[in-house]
């Protein structure tokens, strides 16, 4: 889960009491330190949106600069704080980003931001639900503006539903404005905890409210396409996901994208971990890298995010006579890998770890077996 960026790039609010604190000042010196809190808020803006660009080596950069200059100055910079830690959580390093999070809400512990994304970091990367739901209502306490509430509430949902507390999650969600929402993430966020509950006409009215606000959404589609699967309604199921195709196949390449070659090197690096004996029994089930599922996979009901699939009949289900069918195949998708990493490290490790999954399920072993490995 890549760290949502502030609604605004002011100045935390304890960081403006602090300067209120200082007295009367002249005009000439309020006027600085307005034009000193706007060039703040301007490179703040910038770090945020390199996080939204997926240049989180920039925004570490920028923030770690502000930072160095408010210790040169004897100032706290709660906010650079805050936005290192996106940088961190954008990198995949939850740990750090936890640390800086805290940093910035011993600085100043009304800060909204820190706070929610505090929360978030701990649902995406910890096992600690507890403090991830204590964060979260810290943050919805907090919250003043119309996005930061629904974005704590959302939050607190999310956490909730993670917990097993689906009673709890529906009431809070009750509670969401029966209206359009600001933006489609919020909805889409919605729409997700909704089919997670099992709310499937809720979940559905929300994913068509995201797509009214963005058209170009795979997301939303993507939603949309889980909600008709979920419900039978194979038609609505088919158009959705393939229009979820036709948008991933147009959106850019990442910058940690791999080439085909090194995506099948990592295969084969993967397979070599497997024992000798179960190398033999898979010689003749290929791995083949492809960008996408086909349409045809698709329009057979394949979800088109998928990571990988194998495909063919498990190894306990096969015949005695021979060895495995030549009509089996593991399918890797990289496109898919590259959208749900944040790294090159994490596409070598996605690309791993769905091989392995893949082709356990060739030796029949069930979800809860590789989950019970680490493979899930």
């Amino acid at each position: 889960m890549k760290p949502r960026p502030p609604k605004s790039t002011e100045v935390s609010e304890g960081a403006k009491d602090a300067q209120d604190s200082t007295g009367p000042l002249e005009r000439v010196h309020l006027d600085e330190l307005e034009a000193m809190n706007d060039a703040l808020a301007q490179r703040l803006a910038e770090g945020w949106a390199k996080i939204e660009a997926d240049d989180a080596a920039g925004a570490r950069k920028l923030a770690e600069a502000l930072v160095a200059e408010a210790d040169e100055a004897g100032e706290d910079a709660p906010e650079a704080l805050t936005l290192l830690g996106a940088a961190a959580a954008a990198d995949g390093d939850g740990e750090q980003a936890i640390a800086y999070y805290e940093s910035a809400l011993a600085i100043d512990p009304d800060y909204f931001e820190p706070q929610l994304l505090l929360a978030e970091t701990l649902l995406d990367a910890s096992d600690d639900l507890d403090t991830a739901l204590e964060h979260a209502d810290l943050a919805l306490d907090l919250a003043e503006e119309e996005d930061e509430v629904l974005d704590a509430m959302l939050l607190k949902a999310e956490v909730l539903v993670a917990m097993g507390e689906d009673a709890d999650a529906r009431e809070l969600l009750g509670d969401l404005p029966p209206i359009a929402l600001p933006d489609a993430e919020h909805h889409m966020r919605a729409g997700r905890l909704y089919a997670d509950l099992e709310d499937f006409a809720d979940a559905q009215r929300h994913f068509e409210l995201a797509v009214k606000l963005a058209p170009d959404s795979a997301e939303a589609y993507h939603g949309l396409g889980v909600v008709a699967d979920l419900t039978g309604r194979d038609a609505e199921r088919k158009a959705a996901w393939r229009k979820v195709r036709e948008l991933d196949l147009a959106a850019a390449t990442p910058r940690w994208h791999l080439s085909e070659a090194r995506v099948r090197e990592l295969a084969g690096e993967a397979l070599d971990e497997l024992p000798e004996a179960a190398r033999a029994r898979l010689g003749n089930v290929p791995v083949q890298v492809w960008d996408y599922p086909s349409l045809q996979q698709i329009d057979d009901g394949m979800d088109p995010r998928l990571l990988g699939v194998f495909d063919g009949v498990a190894l306990g289900d096969q015949s005695a006579v021979g060895g495995a069918p030549s009509l089996a195949h593991i399918f890797l998708f990289q496109r898919n890998i590259e959208r749900v990493a944040r790294t090159e490290d994490e596409v070598q490790d996605e690309v791993r770890i769905t091989v392995l999954h893949e082709t356990a399920h060739f030796f029949g072993l069930g979800e809860a077996e590789l989950e019970a490995l680490g493979l899930d």
